[in-house]
């Protein structure tokens, strides 16, 4: 652990040389396990086929400050899932969410997913039912918590998506909690929008403008639950500046951000009913390795699907108020691609608070999967 605290002298020291380093130097904020190549883009109407993705993964968390305890994650990860192409338009899924960690303390989890896709207009698309969430709204680890893909790994609900040719749209609605008339359990469910808008491109250069939304409401008129209701919400928008290099697999650039919460009821437990904070700095990416360094300022700031580490109200440590964090965040990523749908890949993760002078840190290992095996045509047999 670092010294207790640090000077006024050297904290500015240090954000000064973070900020002028970030200035010269990626600005994608997404910073999680790599993915294999999509295996979807060649199938034609009316095929059939059988996806198996599946994760293996290790994640350990050494948290010592207030903010987050230290915990383990050890398991895995299987989601069989059968996908038809009914027309040039319309996709229809189903299949099984099967999840357990290591150890034998749980029990195997198993989620029976659907979902259909349907394309409204070449650049809209509609989802309803399973969503593949916490990739697809491209939100910062602030504030949608990619370890959520692990601990919450599914929405179901309904998503539209535009891609336009300098505009991308991600709208959504998650169902996480419904109600009927009598019931004693609140309804929960979370809604979001996503917007990226590119403000300048020249060259290998871009410049974008990011604007983000969620809510987290909790109540139900027809519910007689004995909680507080609460309707919360998370507002961010940035700058993204990026340069790619001579070969796609090199990049760096530049982020900022202004975030900002509000308990729209006012019945946080802890009484923060309104909080905002800043989140700068840069990713570099040569080859398989990947490095993001920045600075996160934030004031009584909470979200509601965020990183809790992040947050200024401790997550196991009763009514305790943080206030303002400080922090200094550094994050490391390796990756082998063993196959098109294999990959291999290390996180290291670090957060130095500058308040306390507290460091927490965590690492993971995941490995990857998405095999897909043809099964036929099914409507040449009904022929």
């Amino acid at each position: 652990m670092l010294p207790n605290s640090f000077s006024p002298t050297l904290k500015t020291l240090l954000l000064a040389l973070l900020f002028i380093y970030c200035t010269s130097t990626h600005a994608q904020q997404h910073f999680w396990h790599s993915d294999p190549e999509p295996s979807d883009s060649t199938r034609q109407t009316g095929e059939l086929y059988l996806e198996v993705p599946a994760a293996f993964y290790f994640l350990n968390n050494e948290f010592f400050g207030a903010a987050v305890e230290g915990y383990t994650l050890p398991g895995y990860q299987l989601m069989p899932w059968l996908s038809y192409r009914l027309g040039e338009r319309v996709v229809l899924g189903g299949g099984l969410n099967l999840q357990q960690e290591f150890g034998g303390n749980r029990t195997l989890a198993v989620q029976p997913l659907f979902s259909v896709q349907a394309l409204l207009r070449p650049e809209l698309q509609l989802t309803l039912g399973y969503l593949n969430a916490y990739r697809d709204h491209r939100l910062s680890d602030a504030l949608y918590y990619y370890e959520a893909e692990i601990t919450a790994p599914y929405e179901m609900g309904f998503r539209f998506e535009y891609e336009g040719a300098s505009t991308w749209g991600d709208a959504w609605m998650s169902w996480e909690q419904y109600i009927e008339t009598g019931d004693t359990i609140p309804e929960i469910f979370t809604a979001g929008v996503s917007l990226r808008r590119d403000l300048w491109k020249r060259d290998r250069w871009e410049l974008v403008l990011p604007v983000q939304g969620l809510a987290l409401h909790r109540g139900g008129q027809v519910s007689d639950f004995e909680e507080a209701g609460t309707t919360a919400v998370n507002v961010a928008g940035g700058l993204e500046l990026l340069r790619r290099g001579s070969r796609p697999d090199r990049s760096w650039g530049w982020f900022g951000q202004f975030l900002y919460y509000k308990d729209l009821k006012e019945a946080q437990q802890q009484g923060i009913y309104s909080g905002h904070a800043f989140y700068s700095g840069f990713t570099l990416q040569m080859q398989s390795h990947r490095a993001l360094l920045a600075f996160w300022q934030g004031q009584d700031f909470l979200s509601v699907r965020g990183n809790p580490i992040y947050h200024s109200v401790s997550t196991f440590a009763p009514y305790e108020v943080l206030g303002r964090r400080q922090l200094i965040e550094g994050r490391y990523r390796w990756e082998q691609r063993l196959h098109p749908q294999a990959v291999f890949s290390f996180l290291l993760d670090g957060f130095l608070d500058l308040e306390t002078g507290q460091l927490d840190y965590g690492y993971s290992l995941r490995l990857s999967l998405t095999p897909a095996f043809f099964l036929g045509r099914p409507q040449d047999r009904l022929r």
